[in-house]
């Protein structure tokens, strides 16, 4: 078998440190083309306008009750009638 050399680099902390900030530069470099490049993208794009279909919300109203009239007009046609027809404004409720 052969010996293989092993060549070692030695890199200071001086050398480490203006290495580490050189690759921070360009990323940085990078980073401002891009933004200089997407701004000019908006520029020539035309303005356009989004126009959406705007949906009425629906109006909850509140329930109807009957009046006094109505309500006395059907208690008298089911006492006339004599029929078990429930009152409409009795909600649910049988007529007495």
């Amino acid at each position: 078998m052969k010996n293989k050399d092993f060549r070692e680099i030695q890199v200071s902390s001086s050398l480490l440190v203006v290495i580490f900030l050189g690759v921070l530069a360009l990323g940085v470099f990078i980073f401002l083309l891009g933004v200089s490049v997407g701004k000019k993208q908006v520029r020539i794009a035309s303005p356009t306008q989004v126009v959406t279909q705007q949906i009425p919300e629906p109006v909850k109203e509140p329930p109807v009750e009957p009046t006094v009239s109505e309500t006395e007009s059907a208690k008298m046609e089911l006492s006339a009638g004599g029929g078990q027809a429930p009152d409409p404004g009795a909600r649910g409720q049988a007529a007495p």
